[in-house]
């Protein structure tokens, strides 16, 4: 049997430094241990989101799961996905090590879509206003624009008809808005001269005055109120635009 130089044998020396060998690994083991929850403690990912220069809220996903910023994340691979309802989705890749990761500020771009505007026959002037774009178009019968998505006001204005029309602009969905009135053409007489007229719509909107004869055009199909005026004397009938020529 081998001899140490203290002549002690070395199955001695093996037996009694082999309990102080596994003390000494748990002690390694729970200083990784500690050492790993520390770092991993420290171990965030940092963020903020802007659209157009301005801080703005928004719905974070990290590996398919919601996620707010400055939260701990684990070691490897990861995916961040960033939507807002007005912007483009934002998608980004990174690995992760022991540190706190800041992504700094991430601007998002403005998501936009089409807006369709259809009048038939041709509108006077058309307003299309929405938060952040607005427009006016004169004798048109309609445009495509590209817009930021968002709620729309569109109205349609004709000499003696108009209409509003309220529309949403998604992102990859146009949005249409078409104005089609049926309008025609009144023509009124009279078998004396300098005789005068007021019209009047059913609902008793004053429509148009003036002398006889007289043509008025653009005018909504539907029932009128006619009172004509001569000297001292007023006569009142219906008429009934109707698309054609009365």
């Amino acid at each position: 049997m081998a001899k140490t130089n203290s002549g002690k044998p070395a199955g001695h020396w093996l037996r009694t430094l082999r309990p102080l060998s596994w003390w000494l690994l748990l002690v390694l083991a729970l200083f990784g241990i500690r050492t790993h929850q520390r770092l991993m403690e420290q171990t965030r990912l940092d963020f903020t989101v802007a659209l157009a220069g301005q801080p703005v809220e928004a719905a974070a996903m990290l590996d398919r799961k919601p996620f707010l910023s400055g939260q701990q994340i684990s070691l490897g691979w990861h995916t961040l996905t960033i939507s807002q309802p007005k912007a483009e989705p934002f998608t980004t890749s990174f690995f992760a090590w022991y540190s706190r990761h800041d992504l700094g500020r991430i601007n998002l771009r403005r998501s936009v879509g089409t807006l369709s505007v259809q009048a038939s026959p041709s509108a006077a002037i058309i307003f299309i206003t929405g938060p952040e774009f607005s427009a006016v178009l004169s004798n048109s019968v309609g445009t495509n624009l590209t817009v930021p998505t968002d709620s729309y006001a569109v109205t349609a204005g004709y000499p003696h008809w108009s209409q509003s029309q309220n529309v949403t602009v998604f992102d990859s969905q146009p949005a249409t808005c078409v104005f089609s009135p049926q309008l025609g053409a009144l023509h009124l007489t009279c078998n004396r001269d300098g005789a005068t007229y007021q019209l009047q719509s059913a609902s008793g909107q004053n429509v148009g005055d003036g002398n006889l004869p007289d043509t008025l055009t653009g005018l909504p199909t539907g029932s009128y109120q006619l009172t004509a005026s001569y000297h001292n004397h007023q006569v009142q009938n219906s008429a009934r635009g109707s698309g054609q020529n009365q």
